[in-house]
């Protein structure tokens, strides 16, 4: 998968993201994420390239951008690896 690719299922996942719930979660699996389910936080892991990147997501948004914003932390954080 690249990066642009990526992008946009991010973005498609997330998209309105306001509850963290097993459809979001299915969706995370399919690209690869592991879920880690805290009491207020869902931790996603991810490895590529031998590497494990968390990202730690509020089971519940706060507001509407939150899952953009989440998306785009992800995919910033990523990128370099999926250019490499």
């Amino acid at each position: 998968m690249s990066a642009i690719e990526m992008k946009k299922e991010l973005k498609a996942i997330l998209c309105g993201y306001r509850v963290f719930n097993s459809s979001i979660e299915k969706r995370f699996k399919e690209l690869g994420f592991i879920s880690v389910r805290d009491k207020n936080h869902i931790i996603l892991q991810y490895t590529i390239n031998g590497k494990i990147y968390k990202f730690t997501m509020s089971k519940t948004a706060s507001d509407f951008r939150a899952g953009y914003k989440q998306a785009g932390v992800i995919y910033r954080t990523l990128k370099n690896e999926f250019i490499a």
